[in-house]
């Protein structure tokens, strides 16, 4: 799963209309404030040369969970189909497929649970 800051998406034009919402929910951020939060089903996610099919996604919709900070998080559901490699000297991210690269996504009742 990935969470995705509204406000940045929305501004860059990325298509979150024209995707299913699943399920809204009411979450906590780390600082205990409320954040409105739609999962919906992304048709294809691309990492580089690598694209991800019928990925979920959480969309904040309100109150950011670090004021004055936007907030991209790739999750599990989403790197554990790679190797993942960081260079923090370079700022770069490898990724290279794994066995888990064409698993099924968690059904998105279990990402709401």
């Amino acid at each position: 799963m990935a969470l995705l800051d509204g406000y940045p998406v929305a501004a860059s034009g990325f298509p979150t209309a024209k995707m299913p919402v699943l399920s809204k929910a009411l979450r906590k951020g780390a600082q205990g404030n409320e954040m409105s939060v739609l999962t919906a089903q992304l048709a294809t996610l691309q990492l580089g040369p690598y694209q991800l099919k019928q990925v979920l996604v959480q969309l904040l919709t309100t109150n950011k969970p670090l004021p004055g900070k936007n907030m991209h998080l790739l999750g599990n559901e989403v790197l554990k189909r790679f190797k993942v490699l960081l260079d923090l000297q370079q700022n770069i991210v490898y990724l290279k497929p794994n066995y888990f690269y064409t698993a099924d996504f968690m059904d998105y009742k279990e990402a709401d649970a």
